[in-house]
Formats: structure tokens, C-alpha cells, sequence
């Protein structure tokens, strides 16, 4: 049978969504049920752990029910990005017309002046005329109090999600954070949903008795998707496209991606692009498309490398040859890789977990990436002193 499916299955490197979206049934349920109860939930995962596709998911089930505004916070610097891109999700994501767009940012944005464009796609965009330094700020709380607003003039619950939440902690005014907590604990009509890949962070934000965000929002747990769930969607995709692969090639996928999605998927892409229709993907494939993963990534791992210390190199070839059971910062794990201090070892990690290399876990650390942890363990380990 000729194969219908021309496309690679697998997704990564962005949001995905529906049928490219691995399980997550009970997440997705109480996330979405937090949401339309108007629910204040804060939670945290890696990087390229599938955080954002999850939210998204959540979003789909609920746009029917809510209006659902998601603000990606990464790129902005201070508390005015925060509230112009605030502004401007809200009013796209209540407008249903370019002509309700712009009565809704008339409405409620009028001190911002703002403008909507058509773009050569067809679709509006708004945007906000006033730039004064401070401007945004002088008038934050007309603008945080706006979903409230919102929510009872369309009489719909709003759920506004702020991605990468960390982000604020940078902000120049130290007492955004209270200001934040100020609305959303009088807001009774809006969901907020703040989403982080910081874990310290995002713990110390909700959970330190001295954060302005205390016991602010309900904590949502997420935890790793579980192998036998990847080995039916991995199956699944696979005999679609009239090929197959064994559960233990499955296996040694999740095992080598430490449960990551993104790096799950990327390897599933490699591996089903090496593989002919009608035949099966077996453990030599594997090893080869691992290599071409490392190959591609290999000049950014070098990049990174250079910028570290020699401490911090030994330390990273100490963890990525680290066998089962091996505690580090005992001394036999220090005496074996010829780490002598551990004050100094101990400084290199929490280093190298904030430039976001590592992230702790319990008592251990472990790599973000478990690309750069092989090519560490192939490339670099031999020149251990």
C-alpha cells in the first residue's frame, strides 16, 4: 500500500496541538475546569517539556466557554511591556470583528490611543500611540482591571494565561509583584494562570511566606508523561505511515530524552525520516539518528562550552558520566572525577542551573538538554583529567 502520509508526524521546536499533542487527558481536564471556575493556578516545567502546547490544549476547550487571552512574557523587559501586551491580548482576544476591536480598545484602552492596522494577511493588529517614558505606568491600574471589567460587561468568565512568569522578577519596579496580587484577588471572574520554566523561581514566587504572591494561587503539579503513553502515540503515528518500531526502540527513546516531549519528538522526526515505508525502525537506527541530533546541535554545544569555567566543564562531564546511585558531592564521587572542593562544586551548579544547563532535582542535578549530556559524555569525557 502506497504510504499516505507525506508529511513527518512528529512535531517539535513548536507549540503543537491536536493530533501532534501526546495525551495529558487529566491534565488538560483540570487545567480547563481551574479556568472556567475562575481559578487562580500557578505551575512549572522545563523548558521544551511541552508547557506551552498544554496550555494551549486547555485554551481549545475552553475558547467556547471563556474568553481566553495568552501572553507569552519572555521578551518583555518591564512592568509597561507587561501591561501593553496585557492591553493588547485582552481587546484581540474579546474582539470578534475589526470593528469590535477597535470599540473595545476605544472602551477600555482609550488613554493608550490606539489604532488598528490590516495586515496583507487580512488580519488586524493593534497597536497603542502613546510612548511616553512612565506613561503606561501612571496609569497600570485603569489597565489591570480591565479582564474584571471585561468579564462582567461580556458576562463571561476571562482566563488570561502569563507565560514564562518568571520574567517579572527582572522588572525595575521591585513592587510589581504586589500590585499584581492587589487585582487579582479582587477579581472574581477571571482565571489566572501563571506558567513558568524557572523552577526556584516560580516555587519562591507562590510558596515563600515573604513573596508578595503567597498562597496567591493554587498549585498544579506537572509531572513527566509516562512511557506507556509516548509508546502508544509513537506506535500510533508510526503504523499510520506504514512503518513500525518495537517498544524497546520506544523505550530507549523516552530513556535517552529523560521524558522530555520536545526532545522525544525530535528524535521520533529523525527516526521516522530514516525509515522506509513497510519496514521497522530498530536500535542501529536509533544510534544513528542520535548522532545527527548531536551533529546538528554540536556547534551550539561548543559555543556554550567555551563560556564555562574549567570547574564548571568537570562538573558538567562528572554529571554526564554519572552511573546509577552515585550521590554527587559525596566524597567518592568528588575523589573520581577530581573535584576537590565542595563548596566550589556546589557554586557551579546553582551557577549552571540559573543559565539553565542543569535543574535541580531533589538532592541531584540533571541536564536540561539530554542531547548535550550525550555529546558531554562522547565528546568531552575522555579528556577528563
Amino acid at each position: 500500500m502506497r504510504n499516505e502520509v507525506s508529511e513527518n508526524p512528529f512535531r517539535y521546536g513548536e507549540i503543537v496541538t491536536g493530533d501532534s499533542f501526546c495525551n495529558r487527558k487529566d491534565e488538560i481536564r483540570e487545567l480547563s475546569k481551574y479556568m472556567l471556575n475562575s481559578e487562580n493556578v500557578w505551575f512549572y516545567s522545563p523548558r521544551r517539556y511541552g508547557k506551552s502546547s498544554l496550555i494551549f490544549e486547555c485554551i481549545s476547550k475552553t475558547r467556547s466557554h471563556a474568553i481566553t487571552c495568552y501572553i507569552d512574557l519572555f521578551p518583555t523587559n518591564s512592568e509597561e511591556d507587561y501591561l501593553r501586551e496585557l492591553a493588547k491580548k485582552v481587546a484581540m482576544a474579546t474582539a470578534t470583528t475589526t470593528k469590535r476591536l477597535i470599540d473595545i480598545a476605544k472602551t477600555f484602552f482609550s488613554s493608550l490611543a490606539p489604532s488598528v492596522t490590516i495586515g496583507n494577511d487580512g488580519n488586524p493588529t493593534l497597536k497603542f500611540g502613546v510612548n511616553r517614558e512612565g506613561y503606561v505606568a501612571h496609569i497600570a491600574e485603569e489597565i489591570l482591571d480591565v479582564p474584571q471589567k471585561i468579564a462582567e460587561k461580556q458576562k463571561r468568565p476571562v482566563v488570561i494565561v502569563l507565560d514564562e512568569f518568571q520574567e517579572v522578577s527582572k522588572y525595575s519596579d521591585k513592587k510589581w509583584q504586589h500590585k499584581i496580587r492587589s487585582y487579582i484577588q479582587k477579581h472574581k471572574n477571571v482565571s489566572y494562570i501563571f506558567a513558568g520554566s524557572q523552577k526556584n523561581m516560580m516555587a519562591n514566587f507562590f510558596t515563600k511566606k515573604e513573596s508578595p504572591l503567597y498562597n496567591s494561587a493554587l498549585h498544579f503539579p506537572l509531572e513527566p508523561i509516562v512511557l506507556e503513553e509516548f509508546a502508544k502515540f509513537i506506535h500510533r503515528k508510526f503504523l499510520k505511515s506504514q512503518k513500525r518500531i518495537s517498544g524497546d526502540v520506544i523505550a530507549d527513546i523516552y530513556n535517552f530524552s529523560r521524558g522530555s516531549p520536545h526532545y522525544i519528538q525530535y528524535l521520533c522526526n529523525v527516526l521516522w525520516d530514516m525509515t522506509p515505508e513497510n519496514s521497522k525502525s530498530d536500535k542501529k537506527k536509533l544510534s544513528h539518528a542520535i548522532n545527527i541530533l548531536t551533529a546538528r546541535e554540536e556547534k551550539l554545544f561548543i559555543n556554550i562550552v567555551e563560556l564555562l569555567s574549567r570547574l564548571e566543564l568537570q562538573v558538567l562531564i562528572a554529571l554526564a558520566t554519572k552511573e546509577t546511585g552515585e550521590k554527587i558531592l559525596s566524597m567518592r564521587f568528588l575523589q573520581k572525577h577530581n573535584l576537590s572542593s565542595t563548596s566550589g562544586v556546589r557554586a557551579a551548579l546553582i551557577r549552571m542551573d540559573e543559565k539553565g544547563l542543569l535543574e535541580k532535582n531533589g538532592p541531584d542535578y540533571e541536564f536540561t538538554n539530554p542531547v548535550f549530556r550525550y555529546w558531554i559524555s562522547k565528546k568531552l569525557s575522555k579528556y577528563e583529567d
